[in-house]
């Protein structure tokens, strides 16, 4: 496949953004009503966001195999590996709908013992749970499309899912501006919603555009096959996923001694840097697929090409990202908050966070590249003893035994996440991710080689 990082990663782009703006949105809309309910909300994402990037990662995994299989063009291992990825999805999805409505008040019980938010926060995540299964196989689908270069399908979901999300929330928050609780209900039932929607409008496009999606001759000793390979990549990065949304659990139930304004400043923090990250995530999931071909096809100086351009992107645009968000930090803290005691604490950790960002996009280029090779394990090793032995130890003592500021835990992280991003580059430069090979070791059939699809 010979398709350039652009083509397959503006439409990726306009989705990312779309995704973070709405998420920018969502606590800008709950922040006019009070940083009270804009700190629920952001103790629900942060164990809400557990399970969606656990299902986004279920399909991360199958689009990995997806684009190795087209570039040795077996069709049989494409075809199993689908039916895999939404069967996997689909089973993930009722576990954590289970999870989320049986265990809602025990979750936010960690964070407040104040009936206000116990009530409030635990019924907006059983509503959000209710429906994972959508999401889950949503993602499932998504990834599947991706992978094939179907990106401006993904990238018209998007826009329908998050426009009509927007307008659905502006109408719920100014119809319901004094009481926190009937807008974080109606919030999470516009979410799921919109979000059903969404399923619908991508099961059309693929049972339309993919071929080998609706293949009746695929068999269940196929589809068990392609889920033993989907286990071995997805275990480790399923473990990786959960170490991270875990690790932010942790920290924001540090952080939450410090008080409400901390968390509400937080949330606010992460939503602006995570403006500024959109080009870099969106270059690494299009140069993934890029990778992914190319690795398949033993093309090792073509990936490496194709990493140093998806880098030097990725760098020129962070660039940028970070001297607006220096220029700009009180105005873009203001725009949540007038609260004088919670903008003090944003500035405190700004700076700081857009450095953080400025790494993470660096270091999500390299980790998607490892991974495109099938380097899971060595990603999921780095990734799991950085955060639980360097961050979170540094980060605990930092706030909870010398009572330190926040910037100085955000610089503990900081610290982190340079640790990692060095090491991953050495890995990279190192070439061990050329001998995992992991084409032959999936062992596809003879005899079923066929022209890829054709691009939209």
């Amino acid at each position: 496949m010979q398709r350039s990082l652009w083509s397959i990663t503006w439409p990726i782009f306009i989705d990312t953004a779309l995704r973070t703006l709405f998420a920018f949105l969502s606590y800008w809309m709950v922040s006019r009503v009070s940083d009270h309910a804009a700190a629920i909300l952001a103790i629900t994402n942060s164990c809400i966001l557990i399970g969606f990037t656990l299902a986004e990662n279920l399909a991360q995994t199958s689009a990995i195999l997806v684009a190795q299989h087209l570039g040795t063009r077996s069709m049989k291992g494409i075809s199993s590996t689908y039916a895999a990825s939404i069967f996997i999805s689909f089973v993930f999805g009722l576990v954590a709908s289970a999870v989320f409505l049986c265990f809602s008040e025990q979750f936010f019980s960690l964070f407040s013992q104040e009936t206000e938010v116990l009530v409030q926060g635990s019924r907006y995540l059983r509503i959000m749970g209710s429906g994972f299964v959508v999401y889950s196989v949503s993602y499932s689908i998504i990834y599947i499309l991706n992978s094939n270069a179907y990106t401006k399908y993904t990238l018209i979901n998007s826009l329908l899912i998050n426009g009509v999300g927007l307008a659905l929330g502006l109408l719920i928050v100014r119809g319901n501006h004094e009481s926190s609780a009937v807008v974080l209900d109606l919030l999470a039932k516009s979410n799921l919603f919109v979000r059903l929607l969404g399923f619908v409008f991508l099961s059309i496009v693929s049972f339309v555009v993919l071929d080998n999606f609706k293949r009746a001759e695929v068999i269940w000793i196929d589809v068990k096959e392609s889920l033993s390979k989907m286990a071995h990549l997805g275990t480790s990065n399923a473990f990786e996923v959960l170490s991270f949304q875990l690790f932010h659990v942790v920290l924001l139930r540090i952080i939450s001694v410090t008080g409400i304004h901390s968390v509400a400043a937080r949330s606010y923090v992460m939503s602006i840097t995570g403006i500024f990250e959109i080009p870099s995530l969106a270059i690494a999931r299009g140069n993934q697929i890029l990778l992914g071909h190319a690795i398949g096809a033993a093309e090792f100086d073509r990936a490496r090409a194709q990493l140093r351009q998806a880098l030097v992107s990725s760098t020129a645009l962070s660039l940028v990202g970070l001297g607006l968000g220096l220029a700009f930090q009180v105005e873009l803290l203001g725009v949540f908050s007038e609260m004088p005691q919670t903008v003090a604490v944003g500035l405190q950790i700004f700076e700081v966070a857009l450095a953080i960002s400025f790494f993470k996009g660096i270091g999500t280029n390299v980790t998607a590249a490892l991974k495109a090779a099938g380097d899971v394990k060595f990603c999921v090793r780095l990734t799991t003893l950085s955060m639980w032995c360097l961050a979170i130890p540094g980060v605990f003592l930092a706030v909870e035994y010398f009572h330190l500021d926040l910037r100085t835990a955000w610089l503990i992280l900081a610290a982190d996440e340079l640790f990692r991003l060095f090491v991953i580059l050495r890995r990279w430069r190192d070439g061990g991710w050329q001998r995992i090979n992991l084409v032959s070791r999936l062992e596809h059939s003879q005899g079923e080689i066929a022209e890829s699809p054709s691009r939209a």
